[in-house]
């Protein structure tokens, strides 16, 4: 069992994974390994890499910082996601089924996933060649109307630049940390 299940290791997803366990909350992130970023050979918009990263050399950097706060990270394929009669999210893999109090989709346009909660995928207006899809989302933090299920990244009709969806999947990973807390989460360095 675990607090928080993420589908998706891209920016979005290990993103929220960071603040989400650093809360102390145990969190696993299921991801197939196709992450976009990997495809980009220099992101120039994260703030701090004045000469770019690679996306495969930001990914592995971004994994690493999560397993020193002991995310687990699994490379599986989603096959079927529902909440249960005691409202947890059962999740279904091909290899294995996880239980999760929270539920973070930051994966791109699972139309099967999505719409087994109810939530439908239309064009995102904000990706110009047309080929993404999203959830309207009517606020910043992720939440929907299925209790304890959260959207990160490009699902929820963000611009497509690095430096938003990392900042979105912070923001969703600190939401859920709050909420779980009873009080505003907040990560202050040493």
């Amino acid at each position: 069992m675990y607090d928080v299940i993420i589908i998706g290791g891209g920016v979005a997803g290990l993103s929220a994974s960071l603040f989400t366990a650093k809360a102390g909350l145990k969190t696993l992130v299921l991801d197939k390994g196709q992450s976009q970023i990997k495809r980009v050979s220099s992101v120039q918009n994260i703030p701090g890499f004045p000469e770019g990263i690679s996306g495969v050399d930001w990914i592995a950097n971004t994994i690493k910082q999560a397993e020193k706060f002991n995310v687990k990270i699994n490379e599986e394929t989603v096959v079927e996601a529902i909440k249960d009669e005691n409202g947890l999210f059962e999740i279904k893999t091909e290899q294995e089924n996880y239980l999760a109090k929270y539920l973070i989709i930051a994966s791109n346009a699972n139309e099967a996933l999505i719409s087994g909660f109810g939530l439908s995928l239309s064009p995102n207006s904000l990706i110009p060649n047309g080929k993404g899809k999203a959830v309207p989302m009517q606020n910043w933090n992720g939440e929907t109307e299925v209790e304890n299920l959260y959207l990160a990244g490009l699902i929820t009709e963000l611009p497509s630049q690095v430096s938003v969806v990392l900042g979105h999947g912070a923001a969703v990973g600190i939401t859920v940390a709050s909420k779980e807390k009873e009080q505003p989460f907040m990560w202050h360095d040493l």
